[in-house]
């Protein structure tokens, strides 16, 4: 609808580079830059709500996270503005974060 009422249309994203070898439980942040992209983007709802390089995403909005691509589909599941809660976890610590949704540049 969103593509026919305005020509355009927008997705959220909460702005980090995932580590795609990564294959644990959950997704990764990039530990380091990629293609001159840092893991966070700076602004970003991740980077506002304090993600830091190499936190693994564990659950987005209560729902568990298993890989990449069920994680962009969770992410665009919701709407821009949307706040959601994501929990992480660094080695064995576990924390949890609020964040908004922002549109896709």
């Amino acid at each position: 609808m969103q593509l026919i009422a305005s020509g355009r249309a927008t997705h959220p994203v909460i702005g980090v580079l995932i580590d795609t070898t990564y294959t644990g439980q959950g997704v990764r942040i990039a530990r380091a830059a990629q293609n001159g992209s840092a893991p966070t983007t700076k602004g970003g709802p991740a980077d506002k709500a304090g993600l830091r390089a190499g936190e693994v995403i564990v659950t987005f909005d209560g729902r568990a996270v298993t890989g990449p691509d069920e994680f962009v589909i969770v992410v665009r599941a919701k709407s821009v503005g949307d706040t959601v809660e994501v929990t992480l976890r660094a080695g064995s610590t576990a924390r949890t974060v609020r964040m908004t949704l922002q549109a896709a540049n």
